[in-house]
């Protein structure tokens, strides 16, 4: 077998990866919070307004920089615990408080559990998780037995902000009736301090249209990245969104740490260096990250699809390439995570590339990709054993994956399906167990 093809793209050099690069959590995560907007059009940029509200709301109130990048990252990801489109669009409403669903408090739970593991969003997460408890007495400064940090309370009020200033209103009219509103909510539904500061700076027209302005919100993101000593790690980072990515639907909750596992195998039969063995399992790690733009009612559909929905599902690899590229992830591991849908004979999507412009890494990828697939049980089948796997590879090979990688893995497909398999009971623990500390309420 060749395993040098030197067909295009960064990756075809054959050169040392920096996969261990480290990149800001701010920039990485507003590309992420962009693609899960663009579930429907009600959720235009809310994950971005809620962020920067919250942050100017936090600096107003004389809060440290770092304080103010915590508000930023929680407002990026406050709703990551909210799975599915219907749960979505039921928070996207400014409702009194009496009319409000326990749904409310259970996806910021949800978000909790997903994000509490990894150090550098701890914080991060303690904020998401109360973040619709009101300021009532006896709630305002604890729920559940636990300390109620004073970000979710400027998260729920940059949050509720958002929501009735989102796209189609007249901004100026609405903040107006808004400020009303919330000043009569104050030490009732909202704590004081951050509708003191929110008020303050709000007097001022430019605070609303500059927070609803695409290019002031961008810049104000920008400001905000991470200095380099607060970076993160990619690879970690990689393994904490492939689970925020998989634990969304039953159907996907190992599919990520499958194909990783997959892409390293495959890497050490084709006989790729240590470090771009360890780089193409980061991308395996990220290859569905634009997944978080599919509602889990596609992924979870029993039937076909219907064309706009099938749309909607191919867009995710693109989706994965734009965030990946606007992060700051070396270009190699963006082209390997990104192409998994392209096709030797040039007729997959989202670039139509094929032939020379894939490298072997990223057609690893789409091989560990389609292997790990057609394992796995989804609404519409049952997954197929290792036979049928090798099968399907082989008439695949040479029009829509590379013939000697289906050659390769056929011929070694007994292990590589075992240690597939073994990357997959673990991560089944992890879904099992995250399931479990969420309680049968949330799931």
């Amino acid at each position: 077998m060749t395993t040098a093809h030197g067909r295009g793209g960064p990756s075809a050099r054959g050169g040392a990866v920096d996969f261990g690069n480290a990149v800001s959590r701010v920039g990485f995560i507003a590309g992420l919070s962009t693609a899960i907007d663009l579930m429907d059009p009600a959720l235009h940029l809310h994950h971005r307004w809620v962020a920067v509200l919250a942050g100017r709301i936090g600096q107003a109130m004389g809060l440290s920089d770092a304080e103010v990048r915590t508000l930023m990252l929680a407002g990026l990801l406050h709703d990551i615990g909210a799975l599915s489109l219907t749960e979505r669009l039921a928070l996207m409403r400014f409702e009194e408080p009496s009319e409000r669903s326990p749904g409310h408090a259970e996806h910021g739970e949800v978000g909790y559990q997903l994000l509490r593991g990894f150090g550098p969003l701890r914080e991060v997460a303690r904020a998401i998780r109360f973040h619709h408890v009101e300021w009532r007495p006896g709630r305002g400064h604890g729920e559940r037995g636990v300390g109620v940090p004073a970000a979710s309370h400027i998260l729920h009020l940059a949050d509720r902000l958002a929501v009735v200033l989102g796209p189609g209103t007249d901004l100026l009219q609405q903040a107006s009736r808004v400020s009303r509103v919330i000043r009569l909510q104050r030490g009732e539904v909202f704590a004081p301090a951050p509708v003191d500061a929110l008020l303050d700076v709000a007097a001022r027209t430019g605070f609303w249209l500059e927070t609803r302005d695409s290019v002031e919100t961008d810049s104000w993101l920008d400001r905000w990245k991470d200095l380099p000593s607060e970076a993160v790690e990619l690879g970690p980072l990689a393994e904490l969104f492939c689970r925020l990515i998989d634990f969304r639907s039953r159907f996907t909750s190992t599919h990520t740490s499958g194909v990783a596992a997959m892409c390293k195998a495959i890497g050490d039969l084709c006989g790729l260096p240590g470090d771009r063995v360890e780089a193409l399992e980061v991308a395996g790690h990220l290859h569905d990250l634009g997944k978080v733009s599919v509602p889990v009612e596609f992924l979870e559909k029993p039937g076909a699809l219907t064309a706009p929905q099938y749309l909607r599902v191919q867009a995710h690899s693109y989706e994965t390439y734009r965030i990946l590229r606007a992060s700051g992830v070396p270009e190699d591991i963006v082209a390997w995570a990104s192409y998994h849908h392209e096709r030797i004979d040039g007729r997959g999507y989202p670039f139509h590339l094929g032939g020379e412009s894939l490298s072997l890494e990223s057609r690893i990828v789409a091989v560990a990709d389609v292997f790990t697939a057609l394992t796995e049980d989804r609404p519409y089948r049952s997954g197929m054993d290792a036979a049928a796997v090798v099968r399907i590879l082989r008439r695949m090979g040479g029009g829509a994956l590379d013939a000697d990688l289906t050659a390769l893995v056929g011929a070694h497909a007994a292990d590589l399906n075992a240690e597939r398999a073994q990357a997959q009971g673990r991560a089944k623990i992890a879904y099992e167990s995250f399931l479990g500390r969420i309680g049968p309420a949330t799931c």
